[in-house]
């Protein structure tokens, strides 16, 4: 984070995240609700080539484009669960506890499962 004095006659100052403080010193102020974003998508980049701006929808889009989306349920590389065992854990009547042992998860998230909080 820099800090940055802002040129609209204000005293306040606010921290910029670095890439933006590299922006703004080649380019200019940043209008209202723009972000950012980096070709490289290597967030810790400053070089003013690899930045353009856009909005989020933009950002959202750059994200899919460049498969940089996070994966949701069984595909995301981190799920422990199955589709088929969520279904089995929202249908099995037990207590979140003794269902949570039997498939390796904390209870919290059975909760979650069972109240759609997780997996929608």
């Amino acid at each position: 984070m820099a800090t940055v004095v802002e040129d609209d006659g204000s005293t306040r100052r606010r921290q910029h995240k670095a890439h933006r403080v590299s922006w703004m010193l080649h380019h200019g102020p940043i209008l209202d609700k723009l972000h950012v974003l980096h070709k490289c998508d290597n967030p810790p980049c400053v070089r003013p080539d690899h930045l353009f701006l856009g909005t989020n929808g933009d950002n959202v889009r750059d994200c899919y484009q460049k498969g940089r989306r996070i994966s949701s349920g069984s595909h995301n590389s981190n799920a422990k669960l199955t589709a088929a065992q969520v279904e089995a854990i929202r249908a099995d009547p037990r207590p979140s506890a003794a269902v949570a042992a039997d498939y390796g998860v904390h209870p919290g998230h059975v909760r979650k499962l069972r109240t759609r909080h997780r997996w929608a």
